[in-house]
C-alpha cells in the first residue's frame, strides 16, 4: 500500500485497527516503521494527530497552534528571557547567549507586529527545524523570524530579520513523526549561527534545554532533566512549554539538538511531562539529521 492510500484512509485509524486485532507487538527499542509506536501515538500533538488523518488535506491552522492548551507550565513558570537569564535553570548565561541565535519564529507575515505561530532551529546555512504539525503547504510563502527577542533587562524588542521559506524539504508526517525541515531564501546561518545535531538519546536524567517562542512571545529558555523515552519521544517533565514552542529544539548539555519539542503532559500540579520527537528516530527516515 502506499503513501497516498494510507493518507486516503487515515494512518491513525489503520494504526488503532491493527492494535485492536492484535497484530502488532512493539517495544520501545523496535526499528518497526514509527507509524505503530502505540507509545508515540498517545503523545501526539493534536494537531499532528489531524494531520495523520489526512496526510493531503492538512491546512495548518496558526490559531490553534497558538492558542492550544497542549504545550504546558510544570508545576510554576520558570520561563526567562534569553538576555536577561539569570544562570539559575541549569544552564549556564554563556550557553543561552551561544545558542540562542540560531532558534526562530514561524510567522505568516514579514513584520514585526505579525504573529508566530511555532518554533524552530537552524541546523545549516539555510535549512530550519521544526514540527511536521507546524507546516503544510500554505508554509512555502511563510517566513523565519530571526532575532526576536527583548533587549536586556528591559520589554523593549530588538531587530527581527525575516526568511522567506521557500521549499518543504522534509516531512515527517509520512513517517508517522513530527519533524520537518524547510528551506531558507538565504543564508541566515552565517549571521545567526547552525546548531548540531546529536542523533542520540540523552541518558536518563541528563540535563536539556528549550530555547523557545512560548506563546509566540519574544525568545526564552527553560531547563531541567531527561525523564526518560517513550516510544518516538523524549519526556521531560520540569521544562515548561506553551502555545508557540511547537517546534522547538531540545538541546542537550553540549548545546547539540537531540529532539524536537512537539507536546504538552505536565499538570497543573508536579505530575506529568512534556514530550519532543527523538532526533535518533528521525536520523532513521532522514537525509539530513545524521
Amino acid at each position: 500500500m502506499n503513501a497516498t492510500s494510507l493518507g486516503r484512509m487515515g494512518i491513525v485509524g489503520m494504526v488503532t485497527a491493527l492494535f485492536a486485532c492484535g497484530g502488532v507487538e512493539l517495544d520501545e527499542a523496535s526499528d518497526t516503521d514509527a507509524l505503530f509506536h502505540e507509545s508515540s501515538a498517545a503523545l501526539h500533538h493534536p494537531e499532528f494527530t489531524r494531520k495523520l488523518r489526512s496526510l493531503d488535506g492538512y491546512v495548518l491552522d496558526e490559531a490553534r497552534l497558538q492558542n492550544g492548551d497542549t504545550e504546558s507550565i510544570c508545576g510554576t513558570r520558570d520561563l526567562q528571557h534569553v538576555n536577561s537569564y539569570d544562570g539559575r535553570l541549569g544552564v549556564s548565561q554563556t550557553y543561552v547567549k551561544k545558542y540562542k541565535g540560531a532558534v526562530g519564529a514561524l510567522t505568516s507575515k514579514n513584520a514585526p507586529t505579525g504573529s508566530k505561530y511555532c518554533t524552530g532551529t537552524l541546523i545549516a546555512k539555510d535549512l530550519f527545524l521544526t514540527a511536521s504539525h507546524c507546516v503544510s503547504s500554505k508554509t512555502v510563502g511563510h517566513f523565519v523570524a530571526l532575532g526576536y527577542e527583548r533587549k536586556p533587562g528591559g520589554t523593549t524588542v530588538g531587530t527581527q530579520e525575516f526568511f522567506k521559506i521557500t521549499q518543504l524539504v522534509e516531512e515527517g508526517a509520512q513517517k508517522g513523526i513530527d519533524y520537518a525541515i524547510v528551506r531558507l531564501e538565504r543564508d541566515a546561518g552565517s549571521k545567526y549561527g547552525i546548531t548540531k545535531i546529536r542523533a542520540q538519546d540523552p541518558k536518563k536524567d541528563a540535563p536539556l534545554a528549550i530555547i523557545q517562542h512560548p506563546s509566540g512571545e519574544p525568545k526564552q529558555v527553560e531547563a531541567g532533566k531527561h525523564q526518560g523515552l517513550s516510544g518516538n519521544y523524549l519526556r521531560y517533565a520540569d521544562i515548561d512549554t506553551l502555545p508557540g514552542s511547537s517546534g522547538s529544539g531540545v538541546l542537550d548539555a553540549d548545546g547539540m539538538l537531540v529532539g524536537v519539542h512537539t507536546n504538552g503532559g505536565c499538570t497543573s500540579g508536579t505530575s506529568g511531562a512534556n514530550s519532543g520527537v527523538r532526533l535518533s528516530q528521525v536520523a532513521k527516515v532522514s537525509s539530513i539529521v545524521r
